[in-house]
Formats: C-alpha cells, structure tokens, sequence
C-alpha cells in the first residue's frame, strides 16, 4: 500500500487514542460530572477538527522536512477531507441553533451575542498574540506597519486574514480564520431567522426564500458556504419529527452516508459544490437520525471538547513544533518512519497543548457565562 494513504487515518487513530488516554486520566474533570444532551454531535465536532488537521498535513514542509512520496501523493485528496470537516462544522452549527429558536423563540439577543463573544474572544487573543509575536520575530521588529494589521484581526477576520510586514507574511498561521466571519454573520442573522419563525406563515414564507436562494447559489457558484448552516436547519426539522425513534433504517443509512462521503474525498467534485452540499445535508442527517453510540465515546467526545482549541491553534504548532525541532535535527528531505514519527508526535503535541488550552484558557469562561447552545468549532455541554 502506497505510504500516503495511511496518513489520515494515522493522524484521526493517534489524536484518538491520546484523547482516550486523556479522558481515562481525567485530565477534565467536569466531562465526568455531566451528561451531554448531544454526546454524538460532540463526538463528531471533534472528528471534523481533526480532518482540518489532516488537511493541513502537507504543512510538514514548511517545518523543512519533505518527503515528495507522502505528501505530493496525498495532497490530492487530503484537502478534500478539510473541506468535510468545515461543512460539518457549519452544519452543527445551523442544527444546533435552528433548534434552540424553534424551542424558545423569546431568546435574551443581548445575553446571546455577549456569550458569543465571552466564548469566542479568549482563545482568538491567544491566536492574535502568537501571531503579532512570530511576526514581530521574524520581521526583527515590532514596527508602526504592524499595527493596522493587528487592528483588523481583533475583527475576528471580518476585515480580511492577511497579516504581514515587509520582510515577514504570517498570513500562512491564520489560513483557519477565514470561517469565523460566516459564524458571526449566521449569529447576526438569527434574530431574523427566529422572527420569521413566529408564525406558520411568515416560517413557510423563510423556508420558501431559503430554498431559492440556496437553489441559487449552488447553480451559480461552485464555492458556498452558507448552504451547509441550511443543512442543519434541515436535519433539525428531521430531528423534530423523529426524536427519540431509533430505526435499524437509521443506522443502514447512516453507514451508507458514511461510506459515501468518504468516498467523495477521493474523487474530483468541486469541494463546495452542489454535490458535496447534497452529500454532506443527507449524511449529517442521517447521524441525526441514527445519533451513533459511537460518537459519543468517551475519546471522541473528549476531542469535541477540545475541538475549537485544536481547530484555531493546530496551524500555530505546526510552525512552532516545527522550530523547535529544527533545533535537534537537521532539515530536509526524510524518510516515511521519520516522517510518520515526526507528524505523530506533533498529534500527541497538540491534543496536549489544545487541552490545556480548552482547560485553562477557554473553560474559565465557559463556566461563569449563561449556558446557551453549543455550536460547531466553539461550544459544548453545559459546565456544571
């Protein structure tokens, strides 16, 4: 078997197993004291993260160590499985607050957008601060140019995600950001979204405009975004109407979704198309549907946790893992065990440095703010 196919799910086994280890450790106490409304959808959160990992895998290279039969090999699909990753992101997001407002249409907007906020804001400062750092270093200054740039980035890359001087592009560290601001502008809309919902006509009237317009972009555009939070609105209408009624049906096409959306990444549709739309709208439903025992296992639950962590820092470490080894080994280009070894034990780095992240810097304001839903990169179960 060519070397290259085992890299994404070396990298999805390794993350899973130093997560099990983690969890059996304890390492966050308070997953052992509640109980998730949605264990499967934590547990899925957490796969989607680690497929923009794997995606970003080929960024070995920029450590200085290359190895062409892996990377030039796998770079064809590897991609793709990032692409998954993201439009499940946004589909649990659109689920997830889809049926918060079905639930309770009087939502508190300023509490809402307030821990929004609270939520997002303390990990992005760290990301913000690594950035300004690792420029500053390598531009050999902190100068007058580099203000604006950072200005903008306290926007949350609502004013762009490129940030550079003139000797030093660290633009490269902040490739992830570019979702953020489809996050923020789905929150701004939900005070419309749950007006509509007031009535059975004005809902009927939503639903009728979502459906043009999605119709309409995916015909116009082989790059969207804003279909997948539909989709989860989507899979929150199933969910209404099948909650709690677990059917064998399910769980045959839950495995039938599954098997095809892998097989999608490996072959040649756009990555945002209407037939990746299609595709990922009926897998993410059938896991609604069928809510598999086995994404809400204790690894993977504990890898949703730590998911926005890794989503928002794992670019960071491949840089900073990367510098750091430099120091005790000589670049260039290495073979697969070296290479395998190398990209394994960034894995075993970053569930590390993610879950001390989550815990130090992202659940201390987790556990003072007002529980509202969980979302796709940024949210989980209620603390206690």
């Amino acid at each position: 078997m060519n070397a290259s196919y085992l890299l994404t799910p070396a990298i999805m086994l390794m993350f899973i197993l130093i997560c099990w280890a983690f969890s059996n450790l304890k390492v966050l106490p308070h997953l052992e004291e509640s109980t998730p409304r949605y264990g499967y959808i934590d547990g899925l959160r957490g796969i989607a993260a680690v497929l923009v990992v794997c995606a970003h895998s080929w960024r070995v290279n920029l450590m200085g160590f290359s190895n062409d039969e892996i990377l030039k090999a796998d770079y064809f699909y590897n991609p793709n499985f990032g692409a998954i990753g993201v439009q499940i992101f946004f589909c649990i997001t659109g689920f997830l607050f889809y049926e918060k407002i079905s639930s309770n249409k009087r939502q508190d907007w300023y509490k809402f957008f307030l821990s929004r906020f609270k939520r997002i804001a303390p990990l992005y400062s760290l990301a913000i601060l690594l950035l300004v750092t690792i420029t500053a270093y390598n531009s050999k200054s902190f100068g007058v140019e580099m203000i604006p740039g950072t200005v903008k980035m306290m926007a949350f890359g609502l004013f762009g995600q490129t940030y550079k001087t003139a000797s030093y592009d660290g633009s490269h560290l902040i490739t992830v950001l570019w979702t953020l601001p489809f996050e923020w502008k789905f929150y701004a809309i939900l005070p419309l979204i749950a007006a509509l919902m007031s009535t059975t006509r004005t809902l009927l009237l939503g639903w009728s405009f979502t459906i043009i317009l999605l119709c309409s972009l995916l015909y116009a555009d082989v790059f969207n975004v804003w279909v997948y939070f539909v989709s989860g609105a989507i899979a929150a209408v199933v969910n209404s109407k099948f909650n709690n009624r677990k059917h064998i049906m399910a769980t045959i096409f839950f495995l039938m979704t599954t098997a095809a959306i892998v097989y999608s990444a490996f072959i040649d549709i756009p990555k945002y198309g209407w037939e990746r739309f299609m595709l990922s709208t009926l897998f993410f439903v059938s896991v609604i549907m069928a809510k598999p025992k086995i994404l809400s296992s204790k690894p993977l639950v504990f890898m949703g946790e730590i998911s926005y962590s890794v989503y928002l820092m794992h670019v960071f470490l491949f840089f900073l893992f990367g510098a750091f080894i430099k120091n005790y080994v000589s670049p260039g280009e290495i073979n697969n065990v070296y290479f395998y070894t190398l990209l394994l034990s960034y894995c075993v780095v970053t569930v590390s440095i993610c879950t001390m992240t989550f815990k130090y810097i992202e659940y201390p304001f987790i556990r003072k703010k007002t529980p509202i839903p969980n979302d796709a990169l940024i949210e989980h179960k209620k603390a206690p």
